[in-house]
């Protein structure tokens, strides 16, 4: 999202008002801006901006979700060049207020379009139980519709000042920081698919070397039994931790890959302790532990709603940067 100084200096200029505590009050209701995804928030919210602020505080609230859609699309058309363009803000169809002014079947069509194929098809699952959910519960909430005239004119505003608009945002600094970290998580993908391709190769040959010791293990009768136990256990915690990663890569849901995720790296600093000590740069550039940075990311993840977010594929990334970096640190020590 913009910061609040971007939305005080857009309100004002489009609509001549703004008050802080309209931007407070939606960014602090659980999920971030769960007001444009559930119709109860939503009216929730109506009700104690109407009541405050009147009708102008009702504009703010329709600004304030279509400014951070516009944000999410100026990042993601920055980095990837598909799916919207900053000049579509008004036709997400995970945005309820969308509901009001544009019938369901030609926003499940849009969404049908933007999110074809196979590798969107989480993405699109996502989205269609949002914008169904939102158009069921439209029904029994006639309140709602009192912001069609809002949000006609507040379309209208930002399409007459769009490069206004568009301009204060691209200055925002929180919104830099976002692209640049959407482009250094793209920039390393391929490299964590050539370490995960590595480690695989690795991990044959390690198989094949164990094979082989096993066998020797079997015709040697005077070999010590306790190094005999501590690498039979060291190849059951390798077995686990490999038999969870393939639980990883088959798990679509972020939740899912957290929770595993989280199993692994116990396994793991059980095998290999001095991965506690690794260190890793954050998104901030700073030093800090693996291990603190991948219960941060894993909490994180864990507390999504399933709500497809910006945030979401930042957290998907962090996670698989996070296991490749194990898996290769157990590489590393001839674990793997």
């Amino acid at each position: 999202m913009p910061s609040w100084e971007i939305h005080e200096r857009v309100c004002r200029k489009l609509i001549g008002f703004y008050d802080r505590e309209i931007d407070k009050l939606v960014d602090s209701e659980g999920t971030h801006d769960a007001s444009r995804y559930d119709i109860g928030v939503l009216v929730k919210h109506m009700q104690i901006i109407k009541d405050r602020f009147g009708d102008l505080g009702l504009k703010q609230l329709v600004l304030h979700h279509y400014l951070d859609r516009l944000a999410d699309l100026c990042v993601s058309y920055k980095v990837s060049g598909f799916y919207y363009t900053p000049y579509e803000f008004d036709l997400d169809p995970k945005n309820v207020l969308n509901l009001l002014v544009y019938p369901y079947e030609y926003l499940d069509k849009i969404l049908r379009t933007k999110f074809s194929g196979k590798d969107n098809r989480n993405r699109r699952h996502q989205a269609f139980s949002i914008l169904y959910n939102a158009y069921k519960n439209l029904q029994n909430c006639p309140e709602v519709k009192n912001l069609i005239p809002i949000i006609k004119e507040i379309i209208k505003l930002i399409k007459e000042n769009l490069n206004f608009v568009l301009m204060e945002i691209s200055r925002d600094e929180k919104v830099q920081k976002r692209v640049s970290n959407a482009m250094r998580m793209k920039a390393l993908a391929p490299k964590i698919r050539e370490v995960w391709m590595n480690i695989r190769h690795e991990y044959k040959q390690n198989l094949l070397r164990t094979t082989v010791t096993k066998t020797n293990m079997e015709t040697n009768k005077t070999e010590n039994t306790e190094n005999k136990a501590k690498k039979d256990t060291k190849n059951v915690l390798i077995d686990r931790i490999l038999k969870l990663d393939e639980k990883y890569m088959d798990a679509h849901d972020l939740k899912s890959r957290a929770s595993i995720l989280s199993q692994m790296i116990q396994l793991a600093c059980e095998l290999c302790p001095s991965i506690r000590d690794e260190n890793v740069k954050n998104e901030f550039g700073r030093e800090q532990k693996l291990y603190e940075t991948a219960y941060l990311y894993i909490r994180y993840a864990m507390e999504q709603n399933g709500y497809y977010s910006h945030e979401y594929g930042r957290y998907l990334s962090w996670l698989d940067f996070i296991r490749a970096r194990i898996l290769s640190k157990l590489a590393e020590e001839n674990l793997l």
